[in-house]
């Protein structure tokens, strides 16, 4: 990337190709008719535009359409093979990527077990180099985009606070991969990725749908909120912290220093906690509670589903809490979809009746929000975080674009 290039150019150009560009890749295949239609823009600049961006390789004709009359329309596709995207998700056990072209297809992925949390930002470095070099010719990625779980400094690519491991305190993740890596980084709170991956193929796709809550359910709780189809963040550009509202007042201790939050009772690190602090209280159970290890959640899990009353009881707990919680969210917020992801709904049978009726019990009345289930996969983080590290990136690829083909403020 040439230094200041955007500078030089008009915005109003950076724009429009912008437009076009977005244009293409959310049809996958369209005609300059069809982008001078949805873009509003004139035919002119619409077909300059789009033959800059096939001179440049951003752009290929695919099919022709067939037309009755006269001659049919080329139509444009982003090229799947010249530029490519790196989305990263920092787990609780391994440091997963994957590396996809332009169009949002994979073209391979790799998953790192983490054996020291200090080595992380290393086996980044590695994974993205092999991503670049893994063919004849070196490939050329536009932006790194990186999915972590916990409280994000997003302006500096910062993890402030993992639940995952305290080594990750302060994590300059944007500013040590970018000098290694020489790319442009961006790191994201892992439910914003999830959000963007749905808005890009998940169960709202193509939708008209503007207003967009998003849970996560997993580790802890996270969510994301779309307004008016933009990303909602704090005056101190933090994520929404759903998981950190309290819903037993001094209830158990999270890791956040607060007790009684809603992550501590809809989570996989929670139901493990509230488990033994029942325990710990005279409950019985058949679950062997001298046995805590990575799997007891999945012990508790099975047992539930057995009908051990204790672990029942954990995951009714679960549905109330969870329900009531995102009623008064969704109450307050009014978003025109709830969806929710994560590796607890593979245990929906125990707990998502219940979470559906305290949630309508608790909406208020004149809320029309409906609840969607993502069908997304465990890659949602990686696709998402490159989806968010495309679109901050884009104009400065676009104003490079058009600075090499003469186009300046002059």
């Amino acid at each position: 990337m040439k230094k200041n290039i955007s500078s030089d150019i008009s915005a109003l150009k950076i724009h429009n190709l912008r437009s076009i560009f977005c244009s293409i890749q959310k049809n996958g295949s369209t005609t300059r008719r069809r982008i001078q239609e949805e873009t509003g823009l004139s035919w002119g600049t619409v077909s300059q535009f789009s033959n800059l961006l096939l001179s440049a390789g951003i752009a290929v004709e695919g099919s022709i359409q067939n037309g009755s009359i006269g001659k049919a329309p080329t139509e444009l596709e982003l090229n799947p093979q010249d530029y490519f995207l790196v989305g990263i998700d920092l787990t609780l056990s391994h440091t997963c990527g994957i590396l996809i072209n332009l169009r949002g297809e994979e073209i391979c992925s790799r998953s790192i077990a983490i054996e020291d949390p200090e080595h992380v930002i290393q086996d980044m470095c590695s994974m993205v180099q092999e991503f670049s070099s893994g063919s004849k010719q070196e490939k050329r990625i536009l932006a790194i985009g990186v999915s972590v779980a916990g409280s994000v400094d997003l302006q500096n690519g910062v993890l402030l606070h993992s639940i995952f491991s305290e080594k990750w305190e302060n994590l300059e993740i944007r500013r040590m991969l970018e000098t290694r890596l020489q790319l442009p980084v961006f790191v994201y709170h892992d439910s914003e990725c999830v959000l963007e991956a749905e808005k890009r193929m998940g169960i709202i796709a193509g939708s008209a749908c503007k207003n967009i809550a998003l849970v996560t359910l997993q580790y802890g709780v996270g969510m994301a909120f779309t307004h008016d189809s933009r990303h909602y963040y704090s005056s101190g550009m933090h994520q929404c912290e759903l998981g950190h509202i309290t819903v037993y007042p001094g209830g158990t201790l999270c890791n956040c220093g607060k007790r009684g939050c809603l992550e501590m009772y809809a989570s996989r690190l929670g139901i493990p906690r509230q488990f033994l602090e029942a325990v710990r209280q005279g409950a019985v159970t058949d679950v062997n509670p001298y046995i805590f290890d990575a799997s007891l959640y999945d012990t508790i899990r099975d047992h539930a589903l057995r009908g051990d009353p204790l672990c029942l009881r954990l995951f009714e707990q679960l549905g109330k809490l969870l329900g009531s919680a995102c009623a008064s969210m969704c109450t307050l917020l009014e978003p025109d979809v709830l969806i929710l992801y994560g590796g607890l709904l593979e245990d929906g049978t125990l707990w998502k009746e219940i979470f559906e009726t305290y949630f309508r019990e608790n909406i208020f009345p004149m809320c029309q929000t409906k609840i969607r289930y993502s069908t997304l996969t465990a890659a949602a983080p990686m696709l998402g975080a490159a989806f968010c590290a495309l679109d901050m990136c884009l104009d400065d690829f676009l104003a490079e674009v058009l600075y090499d083909n003469g186009h300046t403020r002059t």
